[in-house]
């Protein structure tokens, strides 16, 4: 699925000067974040609709499998404050009542423990486990379309990116990257640190932040060393 924004990105040489290399890099972001609001993910998604049935109960043990497996994603027993699992769990009571409209990167971010939690409840590669997946990539254009900049944005964005990976999506899990690293750029969580916390309370916020900063590093980290890509993250 070569695309012009994946050219440009694989075609560009990194300048010397940090300032110029980040220009570049939010440039080559837009282009890349443009071409994957346009994007239909699948051919077919946007025409029919994905069902997922899952009992209530299922859905709730899902989630419960999805948390027991973040809190180890970034680090051991790291659980990211910015997830609220209490939300989370009640999403499958709810998620299908035409009284409650769910946030777009709610959607998403349910759509994921789904699928991840169906991977520790069901056999792997299965129609449902698969099927979540695809639910997951339904939900990507009402996302895009909706405003952003909390770190709830940065956090999904990262863990589509994986996500993506894991179902051989090698293209689109970059554009997710790419997503996040929009994210921690816009929202300034990459110059955090300049200046410092002004309560005990705002340095807990930024330590979750700081590792989600971290872990989207490594990530490119992995672009750049496995699929020639360039980086995107500046240091």
């Amino acid at each position: 699925m070569a695309t012009d924004a994946q050219r440009n990105f694989q075609s560009q040489v990194t300048p010397d000067s940090p300032p110029a290399r980040i220009d570049n890099a939010l440039s080559l972001l837009n282009e890349v974040l443009e071409e994957l609001g346009r994007l239909r993910i699948r051919n077919g998604i946007g025409k029919d609709h994905v069902h997922l049935e899952l009992s209530q109960h299922e859905a709730v043990t899902c989630v419960e499998a999805f948390f027991a497996l973040a809190n180890n994603m970034v680090l051991p027993d790291f659980a990211p404050t910015m997830l609220d699992k209490n939300l989370l769990l009640a999403l499958p009571a709810i998620f299908s009542s035409p009284y409650v409209n769910v946030d777009p990167v709610l959607k998403v971010l349910y759509y994921n423990a789904l699928f991840y939690g169906l991977q520790e409840t069901r056999p792997p590669g299965g129609r449902v486990v698969r099927t979540a997946y695809l639910k997951l990539l339904e939900a990507v254009p009402a996302w895009l379309d909706a405003p952003s900049g909390r770190s709830m944005d940065a956090f999904t964005a990262a863990l589509t990116t994986w996500t993506a990976l894991t179902n051989h999506d090698y293209q689109l899990s970059w554009r997710f990257h790419c997503k996040s690293c929009h994210h921690i750029k816009t929202e300034g969580i990459d110059n955090l640190d300049i200046t410092p916390a002004k309560s005990f309370e705002e340095e807990t916020n930024r330590n979750d932040l700081r590792y989600l900063y971290w872990h989207i590093l490594c990530t490119d980290l992995t672009f750049r060393l496995f699929y020639a890509r360039p980086t995107v993250v500046s240091t």
